[in-house]
């Protein structure tokens, strides 16, 4: 499947790419990236909502996840849940400038510094 070829490709440089970052490994942090593909009742819902059908113009068929957990000694040095905002915004632009990257600045929601009323955080 071409897809979850591509999906298997990104996630392999995305890792590749953070784990070369030099300002990644001066930070106690560990990282982790997932990769999903939207599930097919998504993608219906999606296209009814959109009175689209055309799965070419489904902008997000793929999905990658990066999860920053802090160390002990970040932990430790801060207790503000801002400390690791700049880190999160380091990752996305280390993402947005992956090779075959294209950004769609219109379709990025900050969720780093406006977290959704949920509390979710990205």
């Amino acid at each position: 499947n071409k897809i979850v070829d591509t999906l298997d490709h990104s996630v392999k440089v995305l890792k590749e790419t953070l784990r070369n970052d030099p300002t990644l490994c001066s930070q106690d942090v560990e990282i982790e990236v997932v990769g999903r593909t939207k599930e097919i009742y998504s993608l219906w819902h999606k296209m009814e909502m959109k009175h689209d059908r055309n799965l070419d113009h489904i902008a997000d068929l793929v999905a990658l996840r990066v999860i920053l957990t802090p160390g002990d000694s970040i932990v430790k040095a801060t207790q503000s849940a801002d400390s690791g905002v700049w880190l999160c915004y380091h990752v996305l632009g280390l993402v947005q400038h992956l090779p075959n990257f294209t950004p769609m600045p219109t379709k990025v929601k900050d969720y780093i510094s406006f977290p959704k009323p949920n509390g979710y955080q990205s």
